[in-house]
């Protein structure tokens, strides 16, 4: 179980985070050390780590390396953990109790509703290829759902206007989905029966069977390179823009929350940030005359 949980972090920080190899191989070694010294200690998985332990673990890291190297073993665990929770290997991050050295929480990368058109117009839509990929896109967007749960969308998924799904602790929500998202999945309809094997899922790969993440965040990553977007782009930027869209159009943030799927208010909060632009556009229109006079 150990190992499954180490090769699934080291997926995402590579293809959904789109982290450069060198730091791929810096957050294993310090993932490796905690697992060391586990082994050393006969503690068999993360859930039975205690905080004397994690303790224990620090002082005997403190041994070989400066204090800032260890407060920067520590931010990458505590993410590690982070990730243990929202993917449910875990209840609790007991690095929640370390205080060493914590970095801010990042403002989300997302796109303006321009960037986001100009996504959407990369899959070639007259080929089955192409209008899957749009589909799938336009859904991300349209729904803000996780790509894990788009994955496991099936052909009944989508009924009325809303579309069902399955959410992380198998706890299932309904979300509205947008007449350009329904337009999308209806022209690829058409296109799904050119692929082979078919099985119940509603997205599939040339050979038929079920997407994975992986396959999602490659496709998104080519398209979003070929509308040379400046910015890092995978499905979790379509749902952080769609939050985001959302929120600057006058949403509540419960709702925002229910769409999304958060069991957490505190996870739907990096949505309320105020952006540069909004700033600007609220300081030229509001502020005193005199602020735009020239100096």
């Amino acid at each position: 179980m150990i190992d499954k949980c180490i090769k699934d972090y080291l997926a995402y920080i590579d293809l959904e985070r789109g982290y450069s190899k060198a730091t791929c191989t810096k957050y294993k070694a310090d993932i490796e050390s905690l697992r060391n010294f586990m082994n050393k200690e006969k503690i068999i998985f993360f859930t039975e780590l205690k905080h004397q332990d994690i303790i224990n673990f620090i002082q005997e890291q403190r041994q070989t390396l400066s204090h800032n190297s260890v407060k920067l073993k520590v931010i990458v665990l505590d993410t590690f953990f982070k990730f243990l929770k929202r993917e449910f290997y875990l209840e609790h991050n007991i690095f929640d109790l370390v205080q060493v050295g914590r970095k801010e929480q990042r403002i989300v990368d997302v796109l303006t509703p321009c960037e986001v058109e100009k996504l959407l117009r990369q899959p070639e839509k007259s080929h089955r290829i192409g209008c899957r990929d749009w589909a799938i896109m336009e859904t991300l967007y349209s729904t803000g759902i996780r790509v894990s749960e788009l994955c496991d969308l099936s052909l009944d998924s989508i009924e009325d206007g809303m579309i069902k799904v399955n959410g992380k602790g198998s706890k299932e929500r309904i979300v509205p989905i947008g007449a350009q998202a329904l337009k999308a999945i209806i022209r690829y309809a058409a296109f799904r029966d050119a692929f082979p094997n078919l099985d119940n899922c509603l997205f599939v790969t040339t050979r038929g069977n079920k997407l994975n993440r992986v396959e999602v965040w490659r496709m998104i990553k080519k398209y979003a390179l070929k509308s040379k977007i400046n910015k890092k782009i995978g499905p979790h930027t379509l749902r952080h823009s769609y939050a985001t869209h959302l929120y600057q159009n006058g949403a509540d943030i419960r709702v925002i929350q229910a769409l999304l799927g958060h069991r957490d208010i505190g996870s739907t909060d990096r949505y309320t940030h105020v952006t540069f632009e909004d700033l600007q556009e609220k300081f030229n229109k509001f502020s005193p005359k005199r602020q735009h006079a020239s100096m």
